[in-house]
């Protein structure tokens, strides 16, 4: 039968607007700082053989930044960013493209452009040199995601919920086998007006409709599929600290910079690489903070002899990941090649590390895509939250490259910055003599070694490096703030306690554990279990503690989401359980479950190979080995009550706690003819 729903009413905030062809656009007025234009065709489920031209249409779509709605709404400057997604499932499924702009932009136009641009692939069609773009990233993605286990069973399940597990395979091999013929025809059949919505669709007398085909019997088409050939599978290598010790082989560089190499099997024959380049000192920096910090994003936007889009290409062609961040005093670069491509990897690496092309028309992107993301969230309670928690714990000049900025800062900063600044910032000050390279996966030692002298052969700066130390500001007594954040419907709570700790301090290890008692455990904590489990208040809830390695620099961090109309009872709520923990200490069963369940969580994390080159790179800079893991577990699991009692106590005064809460707590009564409809399907 069919399911009776009653009559819908939209909400007040709502209106529906007539569109040609039978589409209707539903518009959303809400309290906000951007705005989002979205349209959807309804496509197929996701066995059925129009998916996959699907899919590859919905990534020459969206892609960045040779996607056609990246080049019709970003490129000019009418939308900050696009998005396009082919979204399905056991059902039919949705087509979704999405574009956010500027609150002062011509909506209307950003809308018809989207629509048309869509829309208009099944009469132009699409090229080949675009289908394989598509494809190829498509692809690389697949076989990334295959050589992690984590992720595969992920993706197994996902089709598993679609119909059947085989079809994760099968869909790999359809969009391997995509032709423009194919994606011209499924944008020809189903992205038409009348299969199109924006808002709510509603029927019409004449309609012309986009005929949906029921899925495929999923038994008779997958009865006789084979895979194919198994990838290499890696090797049973237990992560303990010591084995990773044994593995390691350390030297420095002709440079200067120092290195780490685990050769081990990975599955998929994957090489990890994490590196990090450190440049600069406070008096030269001072002042550069958004040329710094906006640098690495702009040398990944293009090199001198390839552009933004080729080199994506290329990154592509070679089925490895390469990406930059940083900022004052640091360049890090992470990679994830194949073992057969690592030294063409390394090469492309080389080039965008020496020779960026800093494009100033890639710059006026990300500085418009970054100005519309900080403008979307003025009215977030969360981002208002953490703002001002770092304002109360910012002590250094609005000059200072460790200054923390509001939103108009952040926007006022952007606004100025020039690409001869950040060149300025490269140029002077960055060079391949001061940093750590760590190297996880399948290669040859001899021939990387050559390979990363290469990397950084003549990289010089005449400028001394020296650290820029961040140690953790004095508070004398916390701060309660309250942050109105209109017509938002949850609120957030978010406190943090600073304290003068490293993570070599003999009481480091009784302080994580008692962090971790307190908000950490993934099933149980006493946070959990009180503001959430018992009380109900929360929705989300809980805490962290960490320590910096270098700086006496450490804080406890707890934060809840919650109804604004409760968020006093949260704060008063959490206030007595840190509080009781600090006065009455811990028990010993939760101590013993803790710390089990926290030693589980470390060796999980060491058998992941991507963060275990980020820990060996680490481990460098600290000039440490793994022992220092192997000490901190032991010393964790020695732990006695009256340890962790005892640092709570030394460590934490609740009266220096900051806590700020961010929601609607001024909210408008409710006029009786504006209260939701009761019939109103939930």
């Amino acid at each position: 039968g069919q399911l009776q729903l009653p009559e819908r009413k939209l909400p007040k905030t709502w209106t529906e607007e007539p569109v040609q062809d039978g589409e209707r656009v539903v518009t959303l007025r809400r309290v906000g700082d951007v705005q989002v234009v979205a349209a959807a065709w309804h496509v197929t489920n996701a066995a059925h053989q129009d998916n996959a031209p699907m899919e590859v249409l919905a990534e020459i779509l969206g892609m960045e930044p040779a996607g056609r709605l990246y080049q019709q709404l970003v490129k000019p400057g009418l939308a900050s960013s696009v998005l396009s997604q082919n979204m399905t499932g056991y059902d039919p499924g949705l087509l979704l493209c999405l574009a956010q702009l500027p609150a002062d932009q011509d909506i209307s136009q950003v809308q018809t452009i989207l629509t048309d641009t869509v829309q208009n692939i099944g009469v132009e069609g699409v090229s080949d040199e675009e289908v394989k773009r598509a494809v190829q990233s498509l692809v690389k993605r697949r076989e990334q995601e295959f050589s992690d286990t984590e992720r595969v069973a992920i993706g197994l399940t996902e089709w598993q919920a679609s119909g059947d597990w085989r079809l994760y395979f099968l869909h790999r091999d359809r969009v391997e086998k995509v032709t423009v013929a194919d994606v011209q025809r499924v944008a020809r059949d189903y992205l038409v007006t009348s299969n199109r919505t924006l808002g709510q669709f509603l029927p019409t007398s004449e309609p012309v409709r986009a005929r949906i085909p029921q899925g495929p019997n999923l038994e008779n088409l997958l009865a006789d599929y084979r895979g194919r050939a198994k990838i290499s599978e890696g090797e049973k290598f237990e992560p303990t600290p010591e084995n990773i010790d044994a593995r390691t082989t350390t030297g420095v560089l002709d440079s200067g910079v120092e290195f780490a190499l685990l050769p081990k099997k990975i599955r998929g024959g994957v090489v990890y690489i994490s590196g990090e380049l450190q440049f600069g000192n406070l008096k030269g920096l001072t002042g550069q903070r958004v040329a710094a910090t906006l640098m690495p994003q702009l040398m990944s936007r293009g090199t001198q002899s390839l552009s933004f889009q080729q080199l994506r290409d290329r990154i592509d062609e070679l089925k490895a990941n390469i990406s930059l961040s940083g900022g004052p005093g640091n360049l890090a670069f992470s990679v994830r090649a194949k073992g057969d491509k690592l030294e063409e990897t390394l090469a492309l690496l080389q080039e965008m590390l020496r020779h960026p092309a800093f494009s100033a028309e890639e710059l006026d992107l990300i500085r418009n895509e970054q100005i519309t993301e900080l403008e979307s969230q003025r009215s977030e309670p969360q981002t208002q939250a953490m703002l001002a928690m770092a304002k109360l714990t910012n002590v250094y000049p609005k000059d200072d490259p460790r200054y923390s900025p509001d939103i108009d800062e952040s926007v006022a900063g952007l606004r100025a910055v020039t690409v001869e600044q950040i060149r300025y910032v490269y140029e002077t000050f960055v060079g391949g003599q001061h940093g750590q390279i760590a190297v996880v996966g399948e290669f040859d030692n001899t021939k990387i070694v050559d390979q990363m002298n290469q990397l950084l052969a003549g990289w010089t700066s005449d400028h001394p490096y020296e650290r820029i130390p961040e140690p953790v500001p004095a508070i004398e007594q916390g701060q309660r703030i309250t942050i109105n954040t209109p017509d938002k419907a949850n609120a957030l709570y978010v406190s943090a306690y600073l304290m003068p700790i490293r993570d070599d301090a003999a009481d480091y290890e009784s302080m994580l554990v008692g962090g971790y008692i307190l908000g950490g455990g993934p099933l149980s904590s006493r946070l959990a279990d009180r503001v959430r489990k018992k009380d109900g208040l929360s929705y989300a809830v809980g805490s962290m503690f960490q320590a910096d390695s270098q700086d006496e620099s450490g804080v406890l961090i707890m934060f809840a989401m919650s109804n604004p109309d409760v968020s006093q009872q949260v704060v008063a709520t959490i206030d007595e359980e840190l509080t009781r923990l600090v006065e009455s200490g811990v028990e010993s069963e939760e101590l013993e479950n803790a710390k089990s369940s926290y030693l589980e969580t470390r060796k999980g994390e060491r058998s992941d190979d991507r963060g275990l080159a980020s820990s060996l790179r680490q481990n460098l800079e600290l000039d440490r080995s793994m022992k220092f893991a192997a000490e901190s577990d032991a010393k964790i699991a020695s732990l006695t009550v009256a340890d962790v009692n005892e640092a709570l106590k030394k460590r934490i005064d609740p009266k220096k706690i900051n806590v700020i809460t961010a929601g609607d707590f001024e909210k408008k009564e409710t006029k009786p003819e504006e209260k939701p409809d009761d019939k109103q399907p939930k």
